[in-house]
């Protein structure tokens, strides 16, 4: 009927690293490196402009080491 409608975002986040991969409803991919100022920074943030959002579902995952330091 030609009305937009909203889609529910989907995104699947892998940190490997220094390697950040970003799925988006699985039409949209990008990756890119991070360069932390601190050693052991593991936080996670996220931020969207002026508009309210609100994540229906996190799940978190820890990969195992497969190369030594």
């Amino acid at each position: 009927d030609g009305r937009e409608q909203m889609e529910k975002l989907v995104l699947r986040i892998f940190c490997d690293g220094n390697v950040v991969e970003i799925f988006a409803n699985d039409r949209f991919a990008m990756s890119f490196m991070v360069y932390p100022d601190e050693r052991d920074c593991t936080g996670l943030s996220c931020f969207g402009g002026s508009a309210t959002s609100s994540f229906d579902r996190v799940n978190v995952w820890e990969l195992s080491k497969i190369m030594l330091d």
